[in-house]
């Protein structure tokens, strides 16, 4: 999901010129703002998570499929080459894979 939202994002980047360079910013801060709103939801989201079955399980794989597509859109939104977009996302999913085991 990460290369498609690269291509899309990439030729996104080439429509609509140097616009194209301030989204990221914008999704940056947007991110900023809702990490900051001060939730502390993250326990219970866990066993929600463990304890899902059945549909709610092809909707959470749906969500992070969509969730990495959007990774990949803003990526492409940078015209961030192909090559170092993958060693980014390698990298990011080894540490992330560390990190839990």
């Amino acid at each position: 999901m990460p290369l498609i939202g690269l291509g899309l994002g990439n030729t996104l980047a080439r429509g609509i010129g140097t616009v194209a360079g301030y989204l990221p910013a914008a999704v940056i801060g947007i991110g900023g703002w809702i990490l900051l709103s001060g939730r502390d939801e993250e326990a219970g989201a866990a066993g929600r998570i463990a304890a899902t079955r059945g549909l709610a399980t092809i909707a959470l794989r749906v969500s992070i499929s969509l969730d990495e597509l959007a990774i990949g859109f803003s990526i492409g939104l940078v015209r961030l080459p192909l090559v170092a977009a993958l060693v980014a996302i390698g990298v990011q999913a080894l540490i992330a894979d560390q990190l839990l085991h």
